[in-house]
């Protein structure tokens, strides 16, 4: 599939697309084929600062229209996100509440 890509966006070239479709299709580079715990398994210990590749966050309106998957992937992608989120906010709370009881242990001992 990456050699297809490549191969149509060197037609697009030679084809002289406009300068705007040709941004919108970056360079493929090795990097952005590996696969990421972001997409296999975003929960995973110690990839908590992997992202999908630029691909994956193209906004092509046809696709998204047409694509019921690409809709329900990037749902799925945003819940696992705003779960992150709020565990975060959860840890913070326990963290102050847990620096709070530490404090007071130690006042009143």
């Amino acid at each position: 599939n990456a050699r297809i890509y490549r191969t149509s966006c060197r037609a697009m070239i030679t084809l002289g697309a406009d300068e705007d479709l040709l941004t919108q299709y970056k360079v493929l580079n090795k990097q952005d084929l590996k696969v990421t715990m972001a997409v296999t398994d975003p929960n995973a210990q110690g990839h908590r600062d992997d992202s999908l590749a630029w691909f994956w966050t193209m906004d092509i309106k046809q696709d998204s229209d047409m694509n019921d998957w690409m809709s329900e992937f990037f749902r799925g992608h945003w819940l696992r996100a705003k779960a992150h989120m709020h565990r975060w906010e959860e840890e913070v709370e326990l963290l102050q509440a847990e620096s709070g009881w530490v404090r007071n242990y130690f006042d009143h001992r």
